[in-house]
């Protein structure tokens, strides 16, 4: 049905809603509570057919803002994650740096001391381990490292 026939047709309903409970009343056809409920029943099919079009768009309007809601929602969430994530990596960083630091100033402290005080041989120890936390992806990368820092040193 095409929104033009609709809309002549709601009008329709509104006009026939206002005019005939009237008519109907005035020839004593129909009483005062049949009247009320005539008039609103035409007056309100007459409107839903007329705004029919604008309340089914309403409803796709709707339909759309809570799909929207539910993505902007979705995505906050993992933006959060993103965030808590970056946080965690600058944490774990600084740690590094951190760790880095201190092993690189006692090394330098030390150099031309032998044998290492044993305090000192502890920090760095737990320095390079968190580097070594830090700097690869498996156990397997460890090992190989491990390996190849062993043949290095003559170790075996």
């Amino acid at each position: 049905m095409s929104k033009n026939i609709k809309k002549i047709l709601g009008v329709s309903l509104i006009i026939i809603g206002v005019i005939l409970p009237f008519y109907l009343v005035v020839k004593e056809i129909i009483s005062g509570e049949i009247f009320i409920f005539s008039f609103l029943a035409f007056l309100v099919a007459g409107f839903l057919l007329y705004k029919i079009d604008d309340i089914i768009e309403f409803e796709t309007s709707w339909v759309k803002m809570k799909t929207l809601r539910k993505e902007i929602y979705a995505k906050a969430e993992e933006v959060q994650r993103l965030s808590d994530e970056l946080n965690k990596n600058k944490q774990d960083l600084r740690k590094a740096i951190r760790a880095f630091v201190e092993s690189f100033y006692l090394s330098l402290q030390i150099r031309h001391k032998f044998p290492i005080p044993r305090k000192v041989a502890d920090v760095i120890e737990k320095n390079l381990d968190i580097l070594i936390e830090f700097s690869f992806e498996d156990e397997k990368d460890l090992k190989k490292w491990a390996g190849e820092i062993k043949k290095l040193l003559g170790i075996k």
